[in-house]
């Protein structure tokens, strides 16, 4: 179920800034909903904007009624027996029949704590950042674009993407629902004030990802135990479908050849260069640690 919750603003001259969806009520003729990057026009000349809003060459007051949208999302769980499954075994039975899957998998079989792994399937809802752009995709469908200037506050941003979805109450004592994804290196200068230049030839991947998967699979190591949620939105419950999969003995595997040399962008002598470089900076006191990275390429066949 979508909903939507309400605000009333009375303005003058200028309006402040909104960074969700909403819809703008005039008179029926010029009703429209607005979503990123889009401009209305009424017959009154007032031009919107959903990251930047002002009025122009209007004389009086007017109303606007502005709906941020909300999503309910209904929850089904069920409990199975993990001891004969692995959290990459289910991986591999799931990510043909639901593409975009993910796994996150536990270092620490043997303890209580932080003894679960997840793989999520199914994605309803996401929100990426990459090339200086905020894209959304809502469960109903619609999506957003979202230009990243001074204005634009970007954690404030996710915090409010994850803010939009409603769950139902699970009396569970660890993560069924929320945010998955992944935050790059590159993504401190949302958080920090510091300049990071994008260099040539790099990997093009979003410097944020983070979606709202519709199927979750808690597998707790210490108990054997997994844990298999659905949270639908005008959809139906899926579980048995899920159990099916994971009941199937075998799955799909591909083989993969390398074709021509392997290529690396740095010498053996250059990274060695890099690593006494890092081992200065640590002991100067610039940094406490560095990751140094080589990026290898090769062409396969599979």
């Amino acid at each position: 179920m979508k909903q939507s919750r309400g605000f009333l603003f009375f303005f003058r001259k200028k309006i402040c800034d909104l960074h969700f969806p909403f819809y703008i009520y005039g008179n029926e003729r010029n009703k429209k909903y607005l979503g990123g990057g889009i401009t209305y026009v009424d017959n009154r000349e007032l031009v919107l904007h959903l990251n930047n809003i002002e009025a122009c060459h209007h004389d009086r007051p007017f109303l606007i009624l502005i709906f941020s949208m909300s999503y309910t999302l209904k929850t089904y769980s069920k409990k199975i027996l993990a001891d004969t499954i692995t959290p990459v075994s289910v991986y591999l039975k799931i990510r043909d029949k639901f593409p975009n899957s993910i796994l996150l998998e536990s270092s620490d079989y043997h303890a209580n704590d932080n003894s679960f792994s997840y793989i999520c399937c199914n994605p309803i809802a996401s929100i990426k950042i990459q090339d200086e752009t905020i894209s959304k995709e809502w469960p109903d469908g619609s999506k957003e674009s979202l230009t990243i200037d001074k204005n634009v506050d970007v954690i404030q941003e996710i915090d409010q993407f994850g803010k939009s979805f409603n769950v139902t109450d699970q009396d569970f004592k660890f993560i069924t629902n929320g945010l998955f994804g992944f935050m790059a290196y590159d993504a401190v200068r949302y958080f920090e004030d510091v300049q990071i230049s994008k260099k040539q030839n790099s990997v093009e991947i979003p410097d944020v990802f983070y979606a709202v998967y519709q199927n979750i699979i808690a597998i707790n190591h210490f108990k054997n135990e997994a844990y298999i949620f659905a949270h639908c939105f005008n959809s139906e419950n899926n579980i048995a479908e899920i159990e099916r999969l994971l009941s199937v003995r075998t799955f799909a595997s591909y083989n993969f050849s390398k074709e021509g040399a392997v290529k690396t962008n740095l010498a053996d002598g250059e990274y060695k260069e890099h690593v006494e470089l890092a081992k200065k900076h640590c002991k100067r006191g610039d940094v406490f640690q560095l990751v140094l990275s080589e990026k290898i390429l090769s062409k396969i066949q599979g």
